[in-house]
């Protein structure tokens, strides 16, 4: 592994992580231990997201949980140059990233040209609504959301830094959960209630933070075939062109993230925009195996 400075502490936000030319990653498939996670959510639940010394700055629970599970003995807040990479292990830089991928661009352009990268993504496929009352804390209520992720859904998060997903160094792990939302029930006159009462449909409550319960899966994306396999696109029922909106259909997803996912695909030469059938592009799939 590449030097430390000796006088630093295993896990804060001061480690200063010389990357090394001569470093060698294992860049090859890994795996978060469902053993692993489930030690990091009772940590979580045990003692909150107050961790000290495993370097989780206070995050949300499910960042820090998965945080502390993606690579035991990894170095965390690690300081690369002018950035904070999430861990730093055997098989390189880890970046956990719950929404807003386009914040990270200039983060991973530094990291990609320096080591491999993984950036983790939490897909909450099942999640539970427990609501708070504001003045005795309990719980007033518990219920399964309607709404769920899914692990294709990562490609309108992917969308922004779409010129980065073609690097050798970029790789992807989606990771299935089961989590709960906590939600602070807002009274009319609460101070949250009265930013938002210009809204037409204020806010009935205020999200405070989201606890993971278990793992349900993982899909690591390391090669075109791992990118094939999160796309979910039936390569052998396609016609040979096809529009976003046709794919939408076939997959049950939503235009704007059919056409986001083939924008991805397309920097990866897995699809190919060929022309247009009046104001829709028209798509085919390249290099079906």
């Amino acid at each position: 592994m590449a030097d430390r400075p000796e006088d630093l502490p295993e896990n804060t936000c001061d480690n200063l992580y010389i990357m090394q030319e001569s470093t060698v990653y294992d860049s090859g498939r890994w795996e978060i231990d469902p053993v692993d996670f489930d030690a990091a959510c009772r940590l979580i639940a045990e003692n909150g997201r107050q961790l000290d010394g495993i370097g989780t700055l206070a995050e949300k629970s499910v960042h820090a949980a998965l945080k502390i599970a993606c690579e035991p003995g990894a170095v965390r807040e690690a300081q690369i140059g002018g950035f904070i990479a999430d861990a730093v292990g055997e098989h390189g830089i880890i970046e956990i990233q719950t929404r807003g991928f386009g914040k990270m661009k200039d983060k991973l352009t530094a990291f990609l040209e320096v080591a491999p990268v993984t950036v983790v993504w939490p897909c909450c496929e099942i999640l539970w609504l427990r609501s708070i009352d504001p003045d005795t804390g309990e719980s007033i209520s518990r219920r399964k959301s309607p709404k769920r992720q899914r692990p294709v859904d990562v490609f309108a998060e992917l969308y922004p830094i779409r010129g980065l997903i073609a690097h050798p160094n970029f790789h992807l792990k989606v990771v299935s959960l089961e989590a709960e939302q906590i939600r602070l029930k807002l009274g009319k006159d609460s101070a949250v209630q009265l930013k938002r009462r210009k809204r037409r449909w204020p806010a009935k409550f205020e999200k405070l933070d989201k606890i993971p319960v278990r793992m349900l899966g993982q899909i690591s994306v390391d090669d075109i075939d791992g990118w094939r396999l999160l796309s979910g696109i039936p390569a052998e029922l396609m016609p040979e062109n096809f529009t976003a909106k046709q794919l939408a259909e076939l997959l049950g997803i939503s235009d704007s993230t059919a056409r986001m996912m083939l924008a991805c695909l397309g920097e990866l030469e897995i699809t190919q925009k060929v022309g247009k059938q009046g104001n829709a592009y028209i798509y085919k799939m390249l290099n079906i195996p």
